[in-house]
């Protein structure tokens, strides 16, 4: 589950959402996964607290509260679609929000470039992930 919410935060990210960029990979699920399993929180029974482990690994590196708020927001939303659907609901979620926001993302993918490579051009690196 933890993989399907980093995958929508960054296709979210990258719709342009946020104020701005950020870059989470691969290593900012495994440190979500390793917070989880050091507090033993598990998302069925403790959705709180999830909400705030992982709004506390994707927001760290954030500069406006509006994109906490929204990083918050949308982590409760998914937790939230994902701890109460069976699988199926699942799988049919994820595929008709993919495929709704396919052609976003293909608009928004040369501004994706476009904003990274400034922000590497004039040295600003804080809102990388």
């Amino acid at each position: 589950m933890l993989a399907v919410l980093h995958s929508l935060l960054v296709f979210q990210n990258f719709t342009g959402v946020y104020s701005d960029l950020y870059l989470w990979s691969m290593s900012d699920l495994g440190f979500a996964i390793s917070q989880m399993q050091a507090i033993g929180c598990d998302l069925q029974s403790s959705v709180d607290d999830a909400v705030e482990i992982l709004t506390y690994v994707y927001a760290a590196g954030c500069r406006s509260q509006s994109d906490v708020d929204q990083i918050r927001a949308f982590i409760f939303r998914v937790i939230g679609t994902l701890t109460t659907r069976d699988d199926v609901m699942v799988q049919l979620t994820i595929v008709a929000f993919v495929t709704l926001k396919r052609g976003i993302f293909k608009a928004n993918l040369f501004r994706f470039h476009q904003t990274l490579s400034a922000a590497f051009k004039a040295g600003n690196h804080s809102g990388v992930c």
